[in-house]
């Protein structure tokens, strides 16, 4: 009981200083890019630095006497949301003619540097003689070959049918690497690769 009426003696207090006194502006604290007065943490409200009474008269004081508004947090992320991408983020990439392969890998995409590459949808097309596996790999700027998608295998039977790999969160490629895909058999093969560029890991 006594706690409470501790709170709303300090809350009385605070607005009686308010309406009498005036609101308290101290910006003494961090500053932002454009020189005005930025919080350190939540709750710094008036950006002084500190977290204190004054804290609660300069909101009391924005709520009720038209008062500034409390200060920005200098934390806060303001980094443009991933998705939707952006048109110019978005990655869709064919085969204009289809590769010849034969137990080799060849390139479909590189990743641009400081970028990472969101692949959603991949679409291949063989019309190889036999049976084998389509695999994607993720050739790094060291130059070591990373399996990103398992083996997409053809049987006899559907020899010349499509596989497609699709994914809502897809699969992630690092900055200048290379996006491949062997073949282990003879073959030609088609693609066709859709996804979207992020500058966030």
């Amino acid at each position: 009981m006594r706690t409470k009426h501790a709170v709303l003696a300090v809350l009385v207090t605070a607005f009686l200083y308010v309406a009498f006194v005036g609101i308290p502006v101290s910006h003494r604290g961090a500053r932002g890019s454009g020189g005005a007065p930025v919080a350190t943490t939540n709750g710094d409200v008036n950006g002084d630095g500190r977290i204190d009474i004054t804290d609660a008269i300069y909101l009391l004081g924005y709520l009720f006497q038209h008062g500034d508004a409390p200060v920005p947090v200098a934390c806060a992320d303001t980094s443009p949301p991933i998705w939707p991408p952006k048109a110019s983020q978005i990655v869709n990439v064919q085969s204009k003619t289809p590769v010849t392969l034969s137990g080799t890998s060849a390139d479909m995409y590189e990743v641009p540097d400081g970028q990472w590459l969101v692949m959603t949808d991949l679409y291949l097309h063989t019309e190889g003689n036999t049976a084998a596996s389509l695999e994607v790999l993720e050739e790094t700027p060291d130059g070591k070959d990373t399996l990103r998608i398992g083996s997409m295998a053809f049987i006899p039977i559907d020899i010349g049918q499509p596989r497609k790999f699709s994914s809502s969160i897809g699969v992630v490629f690092g900055p200048k690497s290379k996006v491949k895909v062997f073949y282990a058999d003879s073959g030609h093969i088609s693609y066709n690769l859709s996804g979207y560029l992020t500058d966030r890991q």
